[in-house]
């Protein structure tokens, strides 16, 4: 977070940029990204692959798990997997599946349980994945219930964000999150709380979804009265962070919008350099997850593949219990009010996979201003491999001296 004394370079900075009026100098012009890369099959295989199921995500809250035996089920990417917290408190995640038949033991949503127990034959797991009953366990000649406890996911807790790997052989959850573990430093995460929520489903490629959260650019075309009246889309600032991660500052033109039409106070934590009350502050983590920090409450988005033509984005409402909170209609107005936006944004999502698919796209120009899409699609051939990626289908690397150490 930037002291008092660095308030005066960020305002500097944000009208430097308003004031440009030509493509910066020493900024590497940003190729086409193919169109393919947003309806092709085999492109999205490797997406899967390579991407989702070797990358840190985030599957959930801590808040969501408020006491032992609290469970919740992931179940994205086409996988199904059980995230508990046990007696020591301790999160854990394992895979949905009974080591006797392989019937899923949760069947839908989450809740409170002391063990679980499979609704195929009852089997029973404790909240550490251990089996721990077994009906006419003597019919059974090579059992050691040792060795059949449930298969878990490499699952860690960071300030309350719960994520998930598939890849045992992945780095640390730190290591991955790199600059956003100090970029959050002083903002207190931990202290958060699940709102509410909501799940939204639309008929569109995931980046495409993403893509219009990674930039201001259509602000004023697509959001002239619900955002434009109160953020400066020429007024924003981006850096960009190794591993895909980016941070975006955007100056407000109308300060403190809190009450959200309630006559609630907002819960709102100190801040003393006045950067959440100036500016709007946006902090993607790849591969796909957007918050935009606000001591008022801010929505937590995750977008998830459903297919190389569907997505699925949840969107979580974080803020703290305390002050304001004591009127529920603050964070009941403070998610209508962002769902109203997100669906702006949907009234065209739903329609533009038709487009990218119709045969006369050819990719996307991107602007300065749009350059976190061109370095999330960077950090994405990385991890896939351009050798594994057909020529043109690749994107070319040419941000690396762009970031932001």
């Amino acid at each position: 977070m930037l002291k008092q004394d660095n308030m005066l370079t960020l305002n500097e900075a944000v009208e430097q940029e308003a004031a440009r009026e030509e493509y910066p100098q020493n900024f590497p012009p940003l190729p086409e990204i193919p169109g393919g890369r947003y309806f092709d099959k085999a492109f999205y295989d490797l997406e899967i692959k390579h991407v989702w199921k070797k990358t840190w995500v985030i599957a959930g809250h801590a808040s969501e798990l408020p006491e032992p035996g609290s469970h919740l089920l992931f179940g994205h990417l086409g996988l199904s997997i059980v995230i508990a917290r046990g007696k020591d408190g301790q999160i854990r995640a394992f895979h949905n599946v009974c080591r006797h038949r392989g019937a899923p033991l949760v069947m839908a949503g989450g809740g409170t349980t002391k063990r679980f127990t499979c609704p195929y034959h009852s089997w029973s797991y404790n909240l550490e994945g251990e089996l721990v009953a077994v009906p006419e366990e003597f019919n059974f000649a090579c059992l050691d219930r040792s060795e059949r406890g449930l298969i878990p996911v490499r699952c860690e807790n960071w300030r309350g964000f719960v994520f998930i790997n598939l890849d045992d052989n992945a780095g640390s959850l730190t290591d991955f999150l790199g600059a956003v573990v100090r970029e959050t430093a002083d903002f207190p995460l931990e202290k958060l709380r699940v709102q509410k929520s909501a799940r939204l489903t639309m008929r569109c490629n995931w980046k495409a979804m993403y893509d219009n959260f990674l930039e201001s650019y259509h602000v004023s075309t697509l959001h002239p009265q619900s955002l434009y009246p109160y953020l400066d889309p020429k007024r924003m600032l981006v850096s960009l962070f190794e591993n895909g991660h980016i941070r975006m500052k955007t100056k407000k033109k109308i300060i403190n919008r809190v009450t959200h039409g309630t006559d609630a106070k907002a819960p709102v934590m100190d801040d003393e350099t006045g950067l959440f009350e100036e500016f709007n502050t946006g902090s993607p983590i790849f591969p796909n997850a957007q918050m935009g920090l606000d001591p008022n409450g801010f929505p937590l988005q995750t977008f998830w593949p459903n297919g190389p033509g569907e997505a699925i984005m949840d969107v979580r409402m974080l803020g703290w219990d305390g002050d304001g909170t004591s009127d529920p209609g603050y964070w009941d107005k403070l998610m209508s009010d962002t769902l109203a936006i997100i669906d702006e944004d949907l009234g065209l999502m739903n329609r533009i996979q038709d487009s990218l698919e119709g045969g006369y796209f050819t990719g996307m120009m991107l602007s300065y201003t749009e350059r976190p899409i061109y370095w999330y699609h960077e950090e994405i051939d990385r991890r896939i491999g351009a050798e594994r990626i057909s020529p043109e289908l690749r994107v070319q690397q040419v941000l690396a001296d762009q970031v932001t150490r």
